[in-house]
């Protein structure tokens, strides 16, 4: 990981973008995935928010499933445990709700500062 610059409010970089790079050649297809996980991202957030709001073990699972994809490719490997551990109704029913809420929790924080090093890196107008 990187350091940011002096003053940063993140002193690490989040994300590894080189499995994207090696994937995809042209930085243009690679700032066009970035953005595509910056507007796709925050609706499946939204919605595994909400099935732990309600208890709902599928509807958290369902969308833990499918950020597993978009972090693995943005290398986003702090949250590579925290995904797996709730991406089936099973493993989410065997938490207790303490645990999943931290988890859940670190998972929007994590996703927020990652968002906003993006964001920067790119040069992207924050919504």
């Amino acid at each position: 990981m990187r350091s940011k610059m002096p003053g940063s409010t993140q002193s690490l970089q989040l994300y590894d973008l080189s499995l994207l790079r090696q994937t995809i050649d042209r930085q243009e297809d690679v700032q066009r995935m970035v953005e595509l996980f910056i507007t796709s991202t925050p609706t499946i957030l939204a919605n595994l928010n909400e099935g732990f709001q309600y208890g709902d073990a599928d509807k958290i699972a369902k969308n833990a499933h499918q950020l597993k994809p978009s972090l693995d490719m943005l290398g986003i490997s702090s949250l590579h445990e925290k995904i797996r551990r709730i991406d089936n109704p099973c493993k989410v029913d065997q938490l207790t709700d303490g645990e999943l809420r931290t988890i859940v929790e670190e998972i929007n924080l994590l996703l927020r500062k990652v968002f906003d090093q993006l964001y920067e890196e790119f040069g992207l107008p924050q919504e």
